[in-house]
């Protein structure tokens, strides 16, 4: 694996999409630093609970993650599975 930290370091992301099977929050933690920064502007992730068990990650983990970071982030499909998330 390679952090999109390391990857990308000084890029404006606009739009992340994240879709890997109960391992969004890990993308997540591997982009701490554009996080920090605000470089990414919009996040589209899921949350797969029975995978992420297996994966040792907790529910809502990422939404805790993010809004420590001073992201906002709001579920949409109204099933709590899908969420957007965004600097605050």
């Amino acid at each position: 694996m390679v952090r999109l930290d390391e990857q990308l370091p000084d890029r404006e992301i606009a739009v992340l999409k994240i879709d890997t099977e109960g391992a969004d929050t890990l993308v997540l933690f591997g982009c701490e630093r554009l996080l920090k920064t605000k470089k990414i502007k919009a996040i589209y992730f899921e949350e797969n609970p029975d995978k992420m068990q297996r994966l040792g990650l907790q529910s809502r983990e990422a939404q805790r993650f993010l809004r420590s970071l001073d992201y906002e982030c709001e579920s949409f499909a109204g099933n709590h599975t899908e969420w957007f998330a965004y600097p605050a």
